[in-house]
């Protein structure tokens, strides 16, 4: 836990003064697993009284702070945006619906539809079903519907 706090506040210094330190950022971003990550935030949250995410989007911008942000969402919320955004989209992304969904194991996906359902209040079969025809439409309904 100790730890986690020194990691709060080195991001916090990180952001201190005039300028952002990006280096020290990034290096106490990704020297956490993302389990760990959330414990920062937490952390950082009760120390500060403002969210990690908060203070980072007022210190840094564009494809730097996607990417970020990014890694500071728990994997499996980040993955159902991930795939509405796919879903969305005038010309559905299949690579991400691949990358995705294929290598999950039929509990991480009962995960992922139940996280995409609270996020967005969606059925994602149903969106894939919507959204994704013909033979590729059918072999992501098979998994997603975990009939393996």
């Amino acid at each position: 836990m100790e730890r986690f706090e020194e990691a709060a506040k080195s991001l916090k210094k990180s952001m201190k003064g005039i300028g952002t330190d990006e280096s020290r950022m990034i290096k106490e971003i990704v020297n956490h697993t993302n389990s760990e990550r959330q414990s920062i935030k937490e952390i950082y949250l009760t120390m500060y009284g403002k969210t990690l995410e908060e203070s980072i989007k007022s210190e840094i911008s564009g494809n730097f702070l996607e990417g970020v942000l990014a890694l500071l969402e728990p994997v499996d919320k980040y993955e159902a945006k991930c795939l509405r955004k796919s879903l969305k989209a005038i010309n559905t992304n299949g690579k991400i619906l691949i990358q995705t969904i294929c290598p999950k194991e039929a509990f991480e996906i009962e995960n992922l539809k139940m996280i995409y359902n609270t996020i967005y209040e969606r059925n994602l079969e149903k969106d894939i079903e919507a959204e994704c025809k013909g033979y590729f439409g059918r072999i992501l309904r098979s998994l997603v519907s975990c009939g393996r």
